[in-house]
């Protein structure tokens, strides 16, 4: 069915591709050559959990449909004045499914609704769930509007440009609340969890793909979430080949081509860790958690690209630096990269 055009006379309903596979654990195996008190660690936060190599791709078509975002935290998507689109809202809209519809003045003939990210103002929800509905694009008509929740991050305009989509197609909810859409064609979100096709997607919009292999630290010396030892860490990989880099002073366009460029990467959690979504297959990642941060979700999105990976937990935000060069070490022993 994706693979296809997509008719504009589907009957309105949810169109399913590529059902989700049987979930699987890389746990044993990625972390063969780690101590037992790491890997007991790690099954503590569930990194031992099964999960799918592929995902479902999901449309719905929609009749009649209005949008709202009177605030930003609310986005929503209405069919009928009576279907609420739960998967295709915000998250407070989710939980509270409060709408504010304007008089409708005007009518849309037909529309391609992007993915409404759970949380807008987010960079990782707004990579991962509205920009990547773009990967869908070029199975509709190429005259069809393309209407976005926000785009805070200039992520939208930056993909766009390289997929050489005509950007007069894009309308924010807020340039059509007063508008009914007659025939809306809405792409869900992907998986939280990511899949190969992801990777592949935000890969392909790389312009610059040179083999390197770059070393890079993600300081966040100049966050308010930045560890206390920040400044020697940073000295530390400096010395060892690092460059330090910090991501609130580079552009998207920047981002991407710096992040694709990656061999070694070197970050605390965050959102920003989505950028590794431009990573080649088979790179490194050097994830540091604080205890109050211990999570899953980049591990295992890391594992739809192959990438060889390193946790390492700081305290009292304070990280040894002893177990930060034990990590670059134990890449190059037992995953063969160089540093």
């Amino acid at each position: 069915f994706f693979t296809e055009k997509i008719s504009n006379t589907l009957k309105i309903g949810q169109y399913i591709y590529n059902k989700t596979d049987e979930k699987i654990s890389f746990f044993d195996k990625d972390f063969e050559n780690f101590d037992d008190k790491l890997k007991s660690k790690l099954r503590l936060y569930n990194f031992d959990e099964k999960i799918s190599k592929s995902s479902s791709l999901k449309i719905r078509v929609m009749k009649n449909v209005k949008l709202h975002g009177e605030n930003k935290h609310f986005y929503a998507c209405a069919q009928d004045g009576s279907y609420f689109d739960e998967e295709n809202s915000a998250r407070l809209a989710k939980s509270t499914r409060i709408t504010y519809f304007k008089k409708t003045i005007k009518k849309i003939n037909r529309a391609i609704i992007l993915p409404i990210p759970h949380a807008p103002s987010n960079y990782y929800h707004s990579l991962s769930e509205m920009v990547y509905g773009l990967h869908l694009i070029n199975r509709f008509d190429s005259n069809l509007p393309i209407i976005y929740s926000q785009d805070k991050f200039g992520l939208l305009q930056e993909v766009a440009d390289r997929m050489s989509i005509d950007p007069s197609r894009f309308y924010s909810i807020d340039q059509v609340s007063d508008s009914i859409i007659e025939n809306a064609f809405s792409i869900i979100s992907g998986h939280f969890y990511w899949d190969t096709n992801f990777f592949k997607f935000f890969r392909s919009l790389v312009k610059d793909k040179t083999e390197t292999s770059r070393k890079v630290y993600v300081s966040r010396k100049k966050s308010s979430r930045s560890l206390k030892n920040e400044s020697n860490i940073e000295n530390i990989l400096s010395s060892n080949g690092f460059d330090i880099i910090y991501s609130e002073e580079l552009s998207i366009k920047e981002q991407i081509e710096l992040f694709a460029s990656v061999d070694i990467l070197i970050s605390s959690h965050g959102a920003g860790l989505s950028n590794i979504a431009f990573m080649k297959k088979g790179t490194s990642l050097i994830e540091i958690f604080e205890d109050q941060s211990i999570v899953t979700h980049f591990y295992f999105r890391s594992r739809h690209n192959d990438m060889n990976y390193v946790p390492i937990f700081a305290k009292n935000k304070n990280l040894d630096i002893s177990d930060l060069l034990a990590a670059i070490e134990h890449l190059s022993i037992n995953q063969g990269t160089q540093h």
